[in-house]
């Protein structure tokens, strides 16, 4: 949570020059994405955020964020350049998807810091013409949580990640976090998601 902000540049560069050799539109949304990390009206939002930028470091930021935004530039002529995606480039468009990507990574932390507690996922893109909704999560057993509204097509959800479990302890040096790091066994860590209360009621009312 508190990674060096030139380590969290460099490792989001890289992240953004793999994806956009996959899918454009996804690294188009992917650094749009980064950027928002380095608002400081944002930063209450959990996981990296701009609150833990040292001062001293504001002009390695200025000039990450300088380069991302001539990156989107070239990225949107590109995209609406070709007539494929072409519609999807419209603004409008991006950054509701750009708010969508942000909500999904709230989700995905929400997950991830645990242990989980009820928590509010705000403003969330309900369509392209402006409306909002926030979603509400509260926990359930068994690292399970429901979700109102809720957004996807599956109900439940069930989510699986690898993940390897290194003992809580201080640590020498990188060396040997990573020498207990490369000994750890992945395991398969599962969550689910399902539909909130008022989903379900609407469900039992219609005899479903």
């Amino acid at each position: 949570m508190s990674l060096p902000t030139q380590q969290h540049i460099d490792l989001y560069q890289r992240g953004i020059e793999r994806v956009v050799k996959v899918d454009r539109y996804a690294g188009l949304l992917v650094s749009m994405h980064c950027a928002g990390l380095y608002d400081r009206t944002r930063a209450t939002m959990p996981g990296f955020s701009a609150k833990y930028v040292k001062s001293q470091e504001a002009p390695v930021v200025n000039d990450f964020l300088q380069r991302l935004r001539l990156q989107q530039l070239r990225l949107k002529v590109d995209l609406r350049g070709d007539p494929a995606t072409k519609d999807l480039a419209d603004e409008k468009w991006l950054q509701a998807n750009a708010q969508r990507l942000e909500a999904l990574d709230r989700l995905s932390l929400y997950f991830c810091l645990g242990p989980l507690e009820g928590a509010t996922i705000d403003a969330v893109p309900a369509d392209y013409k402006g409306a909002e909704v926030d979603w509400d999560l509260q926990p359930e057993g068994n690292n399970g949580a429901t979700l109102e509204p809720y957004p996807f097509r599956r109900d439940p959800l069930e989510i699986s990640i690898l993940a390897r479990r290194i003992p809580k302890r201080r640590y020498a040096d990188d060396l040997d976090l990573q020498k207990v790091l490369a000994q750890a066994p992945y395991f398969g860590q599962k969550f689910k998601l399902r539909a909130g209360g008022t989903r379900i009621r609407a469900l039992v009312a219609g005899g479903v």
